[in-house]
C-alpha cells in the first residue's frame, strides 16, 4: 500500500506558477528533485506509488507521482535526502488543510 507525503510549496502563490516552475526546470534539462533533510522512515512504501501532495496557501491543490529517493549533500556537505518526482503535476480536488510544518 503505497504512503503519500504531503508537502508545503514554498514560494507558490497558485498551482499555475507551481507548473511554470517545473516547466521551466525540466525544459532547462533538469530534474524535478526536493532535497529535504530527512528520509522517509517507510521509503519502500513511498516508492510503491506515493505521491507529494502539494500545499500552497493552506489548500492541497495537486499531487506529483515519486519516483526514486536519492542520498544527496546539501550545499553546507550535510546529509540530505533528494526526492525525484515525475514531470506530470496532476490536480487534486482544492482542500483545505491545517497548518503543519514540513512533510506528513
Amino acid at each position: 500500500m503505497p504512503v503519500h507525503l504531503k508537502k508545503l510549496s514554498v514560494g507558490s502563490t497558485s498551482l499555475d506558477q507551481l507548473r511554470e516552475w517545473q516547466a521551466a526546470r525540466v525544459a532547462a534539462g533538469g530534474e524535478l528533485i526536493h532535497v529535504t533533510r530527512n528520509t522517509p522512515r517507510r521509503s519502500g512504501e513511498v516508492l510503491d506509488g506515493g505521491s507529494i501532495f502539494w500545499v500552497i496557501k493552506g489548500v492541497m491543490c495537486a499531487r506529483q507521482p515519486i519516483i526514486e529517493l536519492r542520498e544527496m549533500n546539501r550545499a553546507d556537505g550535510k546529509p540530505a535526502c533528494g526526492i525525484v518526482l515525475a514531470n506530470e503535476l496532476i490536480a487534486v480536488e482544492p482542500i483545505r488543510v491545517r497548518i503543519f510544518q514540513g512533510w506528513r
